[in-house]
């Protein structure tokens, strides 16, 4: 499925309907591997070991690299799942720019 029918086809919450539209989410974004987000914490940056740390360069390196994936895995997530959801009910949500958060915004 395509990011455009999802938009058009995915189950909006409507205040009674969160597990289902969760389900959907996760499904969807499986499919498109882009559930990084939902499956990992946001990365933390490596810190030196030692006044000299001969691998600090290439930990952040690969840091950043992992950080650029989860980012757009994030964002896309939280675009979709705030598409789906109905005006009246995403005025009531605290924001967050975490998708794991946002869900547990949306849940409680």
């Amino acid at each position: 499925m395509a990011l455009a029918d999802l938009l058009t086809n995915f189950t909006l919450l409507n205040g009674t309907n969160f597990s289902t539209q969760k389900e959907e989410l996760e499904i969807w974004l499986g499919e498109k591997e882009l559930h990084l987000a939902l499956r990992e914490d946001a990365h933390v940056a490596p810190t030196a070991e030692g006044d000299t740390d001969p691998t600090l360069a290439e930990r952040t390196s690969k840091y950043e690299g992992k950080l650029e994936k989860w980012g757009h895995s994030n964002r896309l997530a939280i675009k979709v799942v705030q598409s789906n959801i109905t005006p009246t009910i995403r005025g009531a949500i605290p924001t967050s720019d975490n998708v794991k958060n946002y869900l547990a915004n949306i849940e409680e």
